[in-house]
C-alpha cells in the first residue's frame, strides 16, 4: 500500500534503519537503501516529486548537484524538517550546523535550493558536486514509509565554465550508493533514449551482474514516436534484458507542464488517463507496472521487506565496524594534547629504551635474533674469541721474519732432492692475515713432483718475476716436504702443501730466527754490557708489536662491536620506537639522531680505555709462574733437540759426538747467546701476555661500552617547547583520531538502540 502506519517488528526496524542513516552509518556500512540514478534530465527528480509531492528544483541544466535523501512516513498532518549531513570536515575549522523546518508543503522547494546553496558555497569544489548529503524527512497523510536518494544525474561532458571535474566528482557520489550490496537502484531511463545509448544500464551491471537489485524506470513514455512502441514493449516485457525486480513505467510532469503551474495531484489524475487510454500500454497484463502509484506501493513493500530481512546481518556488521574502528583507533592511544601527557610519553620511551639497551649486555639479549640467526650477544662472543685467537697466534717474534708473495713472483722448491722452478699462480687471503699460495711449474714435465695437479691455474698469465730464488737458499725438511727461504726475509720458511702455499704454520728456522735477533739489538743499540738482557731493548720489542699487531686487533674488535650495537638499535629498539611513536616521525627522526650521538660518545670512551690497556702492556711485567717455566721449557727443548739431531739409529750418542757439539757452543758469540736468549724470554713473556691481553681488551669493551649503554638519557633534556615540536600529533592526524572517536560513538549508539527496541 502507499501510505498507512507501521506496526511491531516492521515498525522497529524502519526506526532504526533511518536512525542510522541519520548518523550518517552508510559511510561505514552497507545499509538498506534506495537510489535513484540516470543521466541528467531523464525526468529522476520529477519520478521522487511525484512520489513525494515534493517539486524539487528542476531547471533544464542539472538540477541536482549533491544527494537528496527523502524519509518519508505516514502522519496525521504534514511535517518537513531538513538538514545537511555534511560528508567530512574541513581541514581548517568545522561545519556549520544547517537546519530548517517547513511547515507549507509549498515552501519546501525554495527551502531545498537555500540547502543546496550553503552546501555549495561552504566547501567550494571546483565541480560543484558535493557528497554532503541534503536530508528531507516528510509527514504527513498521504505519504508512504518510504526513503529514497536522488543521486546527482550523471554527466559525460561539460559545457563552457564549467569544470571537467564534474564528470569525475558525479561519479564518485554514486560509487558509494553502486557498490553497496543492500541498496536498490532505480535506473531512470528515458523511453525515447535507446537503452544501448544510456549509461545507467552500464554502470548497475557492473555492480549488479544478475540484476537483482536493479528496477529499470521507464519515463517520458509520452515521448516515444509512433511506430517505435514496439522497441519500449520488448524492453518492458524482458524480451531484451531481465530484472529480477521487473519493470515499472512513469510519465511525469514535463518541463512545460512544470511551466504553466500544472499541480502534482493534477498530474498523477493525467498519468492514470494516459495509460488507460494509450496503446499498446493499456494492452499489456501487467498493467501493475504502470504509473506512479504503483511503482511506490511496490517501492514501499521492497523497502520494508529489504530493511526486516538484512537487520541481522546489519547488526553483525555494526559490532564488526566498532572492533575495526576500535583497533584503529589503537595507533592513537597516547594522548599527547598537554606538556604534561607528552613528557610522560617521552620518559617511558627513554625507559622503554634504556631496558631494550641493557638486554643488549644481559640474559635478555638472548631472546632476540638478529636477521641472520644468530643472537646478538652469541655474534659478540664469537668476535671476542676470534680476537684472542689472533692475539695468541701473533707472539711477539712473529713479525721477526716477514714474507709476502705476489702472482707472477719467481720461486725455487725442493721435494725429496730434486729442484722445481715455479711461478706464484694464484694468492688467496684468509682472515687473519693468513695467505695461501697456488704454484704453477715452469716445465710441465715437473708436474708430476707435485702431490696433486691443480689445472685451472694453467691458463692464467703470469707477471715478470720479482725474486730470484736459488738451490742454496732452500733446505728440505725431514719429511720431504720443501722448505723454501727467500733472500729478502731471512730465517723464514713455509710449508708446501700439495700445490699450496700457506702462511697458516710458519716454522722460523733457528740459526736464522738468532740471526735476525741480533741485528735487531745491535741497530736498536746500548751502552750496557752484552751479556745482559736489555730490558729497554726488550721492552722496544713489545711495544712495537703492540702498536703494529695487538692494537689494531683491539680496534677491529671493537668496531665490531659497535657495528653489532648499532644493528641492534636499528632492528629493535628503533622498531619499537616506531611502534610506540606511529606517526611522530619528527620524534623518531631525533631518536635515532641521539642514539646515535650515544653510541659515538661510548665508542670513544671504549677506544680511550682499550688504548690505555695497551699503553699498560707497553711496560712488562708478570708474577705469573707460567713465565719462567716457559723459559725453562725453552731451554731444555733446545738441548733436547740437539741431542736428538746426534743420536745414531738405535738412539745412543758417543762422548767424540757430544765433544763436538760442546765445542762448537764454545765458539758461539756473546751477542748469539744474548739474541737467543732474548727470544726465549720474548716467546715465553707474549704467552702470559697474550692471555692477560686477551681478557682485558674483551673485559675493558663491555665494561665501558656495552655495559654503559643503558646509561641513555635525553628526556630531562628536553624543555616543553621541544616537546611541543618533537611529541605533539599532527593536526591531520589529530583530526582523524576525532573522527575515529565520533564514529565509535555513532557505531555505540546505534547497537545501543538495537538493544532497546529489542533487535539485538
Amino acid at each position: 500500500t502507499m501510505s498507512g502506519s507501521l506496526h511491531g517488528v516492521t515498525a522497529k526496524c524502519r526506526k532504526f534503519s533511518e536512525f542510522l542513516l541519520a548518523i550518517d552509518l552508510a559511510k561505514d556500512l552497507d545499509l538498506p537503501q534506495i537510489a535513484a540514478l540516470g543521466d541528467t534530465s531523464s525526468g529522476k527528480s520529477s519520478v521522487l516529486s511525484a512520489m513525494s509531492s515534493v517539486v524539487f528544483p528542476s531547471r533544464s541544466d542539472i538540477t541536482t548537484r549533491c544527494p537528496t535523501r527523502l524519509c518519508m512516513d505516514t502522519g496525521e498532518q504534514f511535517q518537513c524538517k531538513m538538514q545537511v549531513l555534511w560528508h567530512s570536515k574541513p581541514a581548517s575549522g568545522s561545519n556549520p550546523e544547517v537546519k530548517k523546518s517547513v511547515t507549507q508543503a509549498s515552501d519546501v522547494t525554495a527551502a531545498i535550493e537555500e540547502l543546496q546553496k550553503s552546501v555549495l558555497d561552504h566547501e567550494k569544489t571546483e565541480s560543484g558536486v558535493s557528497k554532503s548529503i541534503i536530508e528531507i524527512c516528510l509527514t504527513g497523510p498521504n505519504y508512504p514509509n518510504l526513503t529514497l536518494i536522488d543521486l546527482p544525474g550523471i554527466v559525460r561532458s561539460t559545457g563552457d565554465g564549467e569544470s571537467l571535474e564534474m564528470i569525475r566528482d558525479i561519479q564518485s557520489v554514486m560509487e558509494q550508493y553502486l557498490n553497496n550490496k543492500r541498496c536498490i537502484l532505480l535506473a531512470v531511463h528515458p523511453a525515447n533514449i535507446d537503452r544501448h545509448n544510456n549509461e545507467v544500464f552500464r554502470l548497475t551491471k557492473e555492480v549488479d551482474p544478475d540484476s537483482a537489485r536493479t528496477i529499470p524506470v521507464i519515463t517520458k513514455i509520452d515521448l516515444v514516436e509512433k511506430g517505435t512502441e514496439g522497441n519500449v514493449m520488448r524492453l518492458i516485457q524482458g524480451k531484451e534484458a531481465k530484472f529480477s525486480l521487473g519493470f515499472s513505467v512513469v510519465k511525469c510532469r514535463t518541463q512545460t507542464e512544470l511551466d504553466q503551474g500544472v499541480t502534482l495531484e493534477k498530474s498523477l489524475e493525467q498519468e492514470m488517463i494516459f495509460f488507460r487510454d494509450t496503446s499498446p500500454w493499456n494492452q499489456m497484463k501487467q498493467d501493475n507496472m504502470f504509473g506512479i502509484s504503483n511503482l511506490t506501493g511496490k517501492l514501499s513493500q521492497i523497502y520494508v521487506e529489504m530493511i526486516q530481512s538484512t537487520m541481522p546481518a546489519v547488526l553483525e556488521d555494526l559490532r564488526n565496524k566498532k572492533r575495526e574502528l576500535q583497533q584503529d583507533l589503537k595507533e592513537f592511544d597516547t594522548d599527547l594534547s598537554s606538556p604534561h601527557l607528552r613528557r610522560e610519553f617521552v620518559v617511558s620511551i627513554e625507559s622503554d629504551v634504556k631496558t631494550l639497551l641493557s638486554g643488549f649486555a644481559t640474559d635478555h639479549v638472548f631472546e632476540t635474533s638478529s636477521s641472520d640467526g644468530w643472537t646478538y650477544r652469541a655474534l659478540m662472543e664469537k668476535a671476542k674469541k676470534d680476537f684472542a685467537s689472533r692475539i695468541f697466534s701473533s707472539p711477539f717474534c712473529a713479525d721477526l721474519c716477514p714474507i709476502s708473495f705476489e702472482t707472477g713472483d719467481s720461486v725455487v722448491v725442493f721435494v725429496n732432492g730434486n729442484e722445481i722452478r715455479a711461478r706464484i699462480a694464484l694468492v688467496q687471503q684468509l682472515q687473519d692475515a693468513v695467505k695461501e699460495y697456488y704454484l704453477l711449474p715452469q716445465n710441465p714435465a715437473d708436474t708430476g713432483f707435485f702431490l696433486e695437479e691443480e689445472t685451472c691455474v694453467n691458463n692464467l698469465s703470469l707477471q715478470s718475476s720479482k725474486s730470484s730464488w736459488s738451490k742454496d737458499e732452500a733446505m728440505i725438511s725431514k719429511q720431504g716436504v720443501a722448505l723454501v727461504m727467500c733472500e729478502d726475509y731471512p730465517g723464514t720458511t713455509i710449508r708446501l702443501f700439495k700445490k699450496k702455499y700457506s702462511l697458516a704454520e710458519l716454522s722460523t728456522d733457528t740459526v736464522t730466527a738468532v740471526e735476525s735477533m741480533r741485528k735487531r739489538i745491535e741497530r736498536l743499540g746500548s751502552p750496557d754490557l752484552p751479556v745482559f738482557l736489555n730490558a729497554s731493548i726488550f721492552n722496544a720489542i713489545v711495544s712495537a708489536h703492540l702498536q703494529s699487531q695487538w692494537m689494531p686487533f683491539s680496534m677491529d674488535l671493537a668496531e665490531q662491536i659497535k657495528k653489532l650495537v648499532i644493528k641492534y638499535i636499528e632492528e629493535h629498539v628503533m622498531g619499537k620506537i616506531k611502534l610506540r611513536a606511529k606517526h611522530l616521525r619528527k620524534f623518531s627522526a631525533y631518536m635515532e639522531c641521539v642514539l646515535k650521538d650515544h653510541v659515538d660518545t661510548l665508542f670513544k670512551a671504549s677506544v680511550a680505555s682499550m688504548q690505555a690497556t695497551c699503553e699498560k702492556e707497553k711496560f712488562p711485567s708478570t708474577f705469573n709462574h707460567y713465565f719462567a717455566d716457559n723459559i725453562t721449557k725453552r731451554r731444555v727443548d733446545k738441548q733436547r733437540q740437539l741431542l736428538k739431531s746426534i743420536a745414531d739409529g738405535s738412539g745412543n750418542i758417543s762422548f767424540a759426538t757430544v765433544e763436538l757439539v760442546l765445542n762448537q757452543n764454545t765458539r758461539k758469540s756473546i751477542d748469539d747467546f744474548v739474541a737467543e736468549e732474548m727470544l726465549f724470554v720474548l716467546d715465553a713473556y707474549g704467552k702470559v701476555a697474550a692471555k692477560r691481553y686477551g681478557d682485558d681488551v674483551p673485559n675493558a669493551l663491555e665494561a665501558s661500552f656495552v655495559r654503559k649503554l643503558a646509561s641513555f638519557s635525553f628526556a630531562s633534556c628536553l624543555s616543553d617547547d621541544s616537546l611541543d615540536s618533537l611529541v605533539s600529533m599532527p593536526k591531520h592526524l589529530s583530526q582523524k583520531r576525532i573522527s575515529l572517536e565520533q564514529r565509535i560513538l555513532n557505531l555505540e549508539q546505534a547497537l545501543n538502540m538495537s538493544q532497546e527496541l529489542e533487535l539485538a
